[in-house]
């Protein structure tokens, strides 16, 4: 009799064990802002907000931390930062904590570009090939 109770309480271990291993949402604010033209570049700023409780962390694999995609009107990539770019194979952590923003800077050169309505699609490597994303429209004239 003893056994088949000892049985029954097998599978509660093995829920609450599960139920330990979620993690909370990620709380955040990322935004993105054109900051201006710079020696032929036009310069971009993303900034991220940890809103939550725990310190956040980012990983990058190729020494930066902001990918960046660039379309055209009719929804053509039209450049793509992790396209035919040469990057250090590096490493890097960022944490922030609580509470805390941090700005990314990058630029484009646009030379090429024809005036016109592109949407940028910003990304920045969180962990274990999850990021956060950010888009903005930006008119080149």
């Amino acid at each position: 009799m003893l056994k088949r109770k000892l049985i029954w309480l097998l599978p509660l271990p093995l829920f609450v064990g599960c139920v330990l291993l979620v993690k909370p949402s990620d709380e955040y604010l990322l935004e993105a802002k054109h900051t201006g033209l710079e020696n032929e570049r036009h310069e971009f700023v993303v900034s991220l907000t940890n809103e939550g409780d725990e310190p956040m962390k980012l990983i990058s694999y190729d020494g930066g931390f902001v990918d960046m995609v660039v379309k055209d009107e009719n929804g053509k990539i039209v450049y793509d930062s992790d396209k035919n770019t040469m990057t250090t194979q590096v490493v890097k952590y960022k944490q922030i904590r609580s509470n805390n923003t941090v700005d990314f800077t990058t630029s484009l050169d646009t030379e090429e570009l024809p005036a016109g309505t592109y949407d940028i699609l910003f990304k920045l490597d969180k962990d274990r090939g999850k990021t956060f994303d950010v888009e903005m429209s930006w008119l080149k004239e």
